[in-house]
């Protein structure tokens, strides 16, 4: 082979055909794939409740070209500035768009190649129980009435 030729699908993308899609077609196709895999009812949900928010706030015409390191952390910021501040809450919900980022990646629809944002932060100690409530919690269940 000679130097400077491509030959099949390079891991970075640069020899696959783009073609941009939106992203909530190309989230279709993910769920319909994820669904014949035989995923569970949960995790499709959970896929489908994610897609739901971050086209709230990406639109319905977003395309997979869009979908930049800079604009992922935009949605970030916008969470944030609803009020959703748990570190594992937003982890969560940019963990539940990589897959279908990905796939749209790995499909010729996205362009870019980056790391998924990882947000890190305090971890914050539970309250412990008081008294009465571990009382509560260990006490017998009344057979009659759960």
């Amino acid at each position: 082979m000679r130097k400077g030729s491509k030959q099949g699908k390079r891991i970075d993308g640069q020899a696959v055909r783009m073609t941009d899609r939106r992203f909530l077609d190309v989230a279709d196709e993910f769920l319909k794939v994820k669904e014949s895999m035989g995923l569970s009812e949960q995790t499709i949900k959970t896929y489908q409740w994610n897609i739901k928010y971050f086209i709230r706030f990406a639109g319905a015409d977003v395309k997979c070209s869009q979908l930049t390191l800079e604009f992922l952390l935009e949605y970030l910021d916008d969470m944030r500035a609803r009020g959703i501040t748990n570190n594992v809450t937003l982890n969560t919900a940019i963990q539940n768009l990589s897959p279908i980022i990905h796939y749209a990646r790995d499909r010729g629809y996205c362009p870019h190649r980056y790391l998924m944002p990882f947000i890190r932060g305090q971890v914050t100690d539970k309250k412990p129980y008081t008294k009465e409530e571990l009382e509560t919690i260990l006490e017998p269940p009344d057979k009659r009435d759960f």
